[in-house]
């Protein structure tokens, strides 16, 4: 079987295949996220009439530890095929992706402690590995959002600047940026979305610090910022007509 031609040498129509191939792929993901928190709550709740856990992974030991546990799963496979055929000027956005999904599989299947912070030896480590990789993920949601698909089509990128480049998280820059209409709108969103992954990431570690038992809801404002976002990338919200 022939290999599929790089996505530089394809017809309009194969790119236009691939665009909304690659925009069912984020809304697939964003749905996901934004059904995960109230699966594994809900479900917990109804089936065994489970008050809720201190975080979302501790369902992992729930009646719903294979819906938590799958889901991550799914969205990993995802985020590894979302490079499948690597598109032009993406190569950093295919790295990160990459990344995502092995930290989503170690979150998966490196649980939390069931001792909370009780654990000792082996189950300790793993739960700080499992800590790391929660990490790594909200922060890769949060870059995701603030800064690539902030992105415009026409940007002019050859002689911007770090500082520049970086400004896109916090604003549209208009000798670079070629944003307009719902555009414009989008990166509102995304924008939004990724500063509230960062700043639950800080809540986190705040309530962790102080014990002030946040953390559930903390993880489910974030997790339902990254759905959301995804689910505007991949068109489901403030799309252009075509």
């Amino acid at each position: 079987m022939e290999e599929p031609p790089p996505a530089e040498l394809m017809s309009p129509v194969e790119q236009d295949v691939l665009a909304r191939s690659y925009a069912y792929l984020q809304k697939v993901v964003g749905v996901i996220a934004v059904a995960l928190p109230f699966g594994v709550a809900l479900g917990d709740w109804l089936l065994d009439g489970q008050a809720l856990r201190g975080s979302i992974s501790a369902y992992y030991y729930g009646r719903t530890g294979g819906y938590f546990v799958g889901s991550l799963c799914a969205l990993a496979v995802f985020f590894l095929s979302y490079d499948y055929r690597p598109r032009p000027g993406h190569k950093i956005d295919n790295a990160l992706s990459n990344v995502m999904s092995a930290a989503m599989i170690a979150v998966a299947l490196l649980p939390t402690p069931s001792q909370g912070a009780d654990a000792v030896g082996a189950p300790r480590l793993v739960g700080y590995a499992h800590k790391l990789s929660a990490a790594v993920v909200f922060g890769l949601l949060a870059v995701f959002s603030l800064y690539h698909f902030t992105k415009t089509a026409g940007e002019v990128t050859a002689d911007m600047s770090w500082q520049r480049r970086l400004l896109r998280v916090f604003r549209n820059d208009p000798q670079h940026s070629t944003a307009t209409g719902n555009k414009i709108k989008r990166n509102k969103v995304f924008r939004f979305c990724g500063w509230t992954i960062v700043a639950c990431m800080v809540m986190i570690a705040v309530s962790d610090l102080f014990h002030l038992e946040l953390v559930f809801w903390l993880e489910s404002v974030a997790v339902l910022a990254f759905g959301f976002s995804w689910l505007v990338k991949g068109g489901a919200l403030f799309a252009d007509q075509s």
